[in-house]
């Protein structure tokens, strides 16, 4: 049974035993970067071999994050080797501690090689990463039976954060049962609005971080864990409408063109609801994040999201926000984490 709190306080131990074990004679590890979830990346070194050591706080233990299970990595992992696509491979895994050597992808990441692209550059990259995301729609829904819907996962019931988290924020009050209310009302219709599209794979974090790039050129794929049946064209949303970065409009529309070919009916639609869930969430989480975590980086990038709001052409959302009396138009408030604290219900999620 795991009793501790604080999983990583002892994380060395569990670490050299591991390594000993599945890599004896190994020199040294450099600690990587890690992100939003608790759990840190490892670069391994032995001889001329380089491995990648996964460490997570281990399923079940309270630190363990929803959705970034260590045993729906493997089975993801699993999953879309069997249908054709680049993930690391797994060269040993220790679930009970939380532990997983992987191959090593190397350090040329989508994010690294578009820093210095040229725009023609760019924008075959984000070509690139489409073609991927057609292929990864193509997966047959038969072979998706083990992953979890959409509709009941934690992406989408996120979408709550915005009325829990940034609302109090814009509004400088805690928000009613009122606000909450017609917050969920509004995305209730908004979903009755749509027409039904087809179930496939979706990744759920789809974003040039989260994307390799190999030695022959193709994408690998990263942080899949997540990965939901559901529909497949919230992954563009990430891609294309992306939280961290503005995406060249000209890049946007090339990429929309090659996915949306061939598409079945509704599915734009799809594109834009999801595209403004993505961002509702995602403005909150952010906020959320800076509270409960202390993680204030991601708060610069709440403008980009607010001109993601404005732009949105979801007529229901637009209506809701001005009888919420947000103003996409305007600049947003200054914010105190300090003071949000004390407007957050109880019940936020």
């Amino acid at each position: 049974m795991i009793q501790k709190t604080d999983w990583f306080a002892d994380s060395a131990p569990r670490r050299e035993l591991f390594l000993d074990r599945e890599i004896p004679g190994y020199h040294h590890f450099e600690a990587m970067t890690h992100d939003m979830a608790p759990r840190f990346y490892h670069r391994v070194f032995r001889e001329q071999q380089t491995f990648i050591l996964l460490e997570s706080a281990p399923d079940g233990h309270p630190q363990a994050l929803p959705g970034h299970e260590i045993g729906a990595f493997l089975r993801v992992n699993r999953l879309l080797q069997a249908e054709g696509f680049s993930t690391p491979k797994i060269e040993a895994a220790d679930e009970e501690n939380g532990l997983v050597l992987l191959q090593d992808f190397g350090d040329l990441t989508f994010e690294k090689a578009l820093k210095t692209a040229s725009d023609e550059e760019g924008g075959l990259l984000y070509r690139k990463a489409t073609d991927l995301l057609v292929a990864l729609r193509a997966i047959p829904a038969s072979h998706l039976s083990d992953l979890p819907a959409f509709e009941e996962s934690l992406i989408n019931r996120g979408v709550r954060r915005f009325a829990d988290w940034f609302l109090p924020y814009y509004l400088g009050r805690s928000i009613t049962d009122e606000d909450l209310a017609a917050f969920q009302e509004m995305m209730l219709a908004l979903q009755k609005q749509l027409s039904p599209v087809s179930s496939g794979f979706i990744h759920g974090d789809f974003h040039p971080a989260n994307l390799m790039i190999l030695a022959d050129g193709s994408l690998g794929i990263l942080d899949f864990q997540g990965a939901m049946r559901g529909p497949s064209v919230y992954d563009l949303t990430n891609l294309l409408c992306d939280a961290r970065r503005d995406v060249r409009s000209e890049w946007v529309k090339s990429c929309q063109s090659l996915y949306f070919s061939d598409a079945e009916n509704g599915l734009i639609d799809y594109y834009n609801y999801l595209s403004l869930h993505f961002h509702l969430r995602v403005i909150g989480q952010f906020i959320k994040v800076a509270i409960v975590s202390g993680k204030t980086g991601y708060l610069q990038h709440l403008d980009r999201l607010r001109r993601y709001l404005q732009q949105s052409p979801v007529h229901l959302f637009q209506d809701y926000s001005r009888k919420a009396g947000l103003n996409w138009d305007h600049d947003l408030p200054p914010l105190s984490l300090d003071n949000l604290k004390k407007l957050i219900r109880e019940d936020a999620t």
